[in-house]
């Protein structure tokens, strides 16, 4: 026999299945909460995972930026520096320039000086060379006639220039002395044109000279005074009239012997 009735048998069973059910469920409620976390800590973790390697990544990629920019500015500097120093280099290199053109200003100076020089120099050369004109003028002319076996020498007296209308070398001969033969040639802008007379004489002195002028004084002995001091004085000059050589004024016979 039911000591309880029908009714509240029921009851009992209807509000002994609610606390069963709010115990499931509360057990329920525990295990979603608790698992219910763990599922979303595990994305946000990732998340902030994600977001922590974004983050570091990002500023990796602006760190790397930043550095490549500022070694492209130290580059640059260290280049334009370097650039500096070789335009320092090259400031002291055209300063070197400048030197050498010290050259410019000296050396240009001193090479413009020394090249313009060298200009003028090499448009007022003479044909072949000084040496080699006196040489070939003397194979063209007669040998001394007054000393046996002697021949001419340049005496160390010329101006000869290839830019004059005329110009001179003196000649004496070989073992000379103070009354052995001299002559005169004469050139026109480095040409030779001949001698000053064709006789060779002795005594002859050369007093000055101009860009189309040679003047000479051809002494002599006047008496019985000694040969090393003549006092007789024949003063001519030799000019360049445009087309040839022409002598102003006369030789003595004292001078010439007659010979020319």
């Amino acid at each position: 026999m039911n000591p309880f009735p029908q009714r509240t048998t029921r009851r009992i069973a209807m509000a002994l299945l609610a606390v069963s059910t709010a115990v499931s469920l509360a057990a329920c409620s525990d295990d979603s909460t608790s698992s219910a976390p763990k599922a979303s800590s595990a994305p946000k973790a990732s998340m902030a995972g994600a977001a922590d390697a974004a983050a570091s990544s990002a500023p990796a990629v602006t760190t790397t930026v930043t550095a490549s920019a500022s070694a492209r500015q130290e580059a640059a500097q260290d280049g334009s520096g370097s650039g500096a120093d070789s335009a320092g280099g090259s400031g002291s290199g055209s300063g070197a320039g400048a030197g050498s053109a010290g050259g410019s200003d000296d050396a240009d100076g001193g090479n413009s000086g020394s090249a313009s020089g060298s200009g003028e120099s090499d448009s007022c050369a003479v044909p072949g060379g000084a040496s080699a004109a006196v040489s070939n003028a003397i194979a063209q002319i007669a040998p001394p006639d007054s000393v046996r076996s002697s021949y001419w020498v340049p005496d160390g007296q010329s101006n000869l220039d290839g830019c004059s209308d005329l110009s001179y070398a003196s000649l004496t001969i070989n073992g000379a002395t103070g009354s052995s033969p001299d002559q005169l040639l004469l050139f026109h802008r480095g040409v030779f044109q001949g001698t000053g007379i064709k006789c060779d004489v002795a005594f002859q002195d050369i007093t000055g000279s101009t860009s189309d002028s040679v003047s000479v004084d051809y002494r002599y002995i006047v008496g019985d005074e000694p040969n090393a001091s003549p006092q007789g004085s024949a003063p001519v000059r030799f000019v360049w009239n445009g087309s040839s050589v022409q002598m102003e004024g006369s030789l003595p016979e004292q001078v010439t012997f007659g010979k020319c």
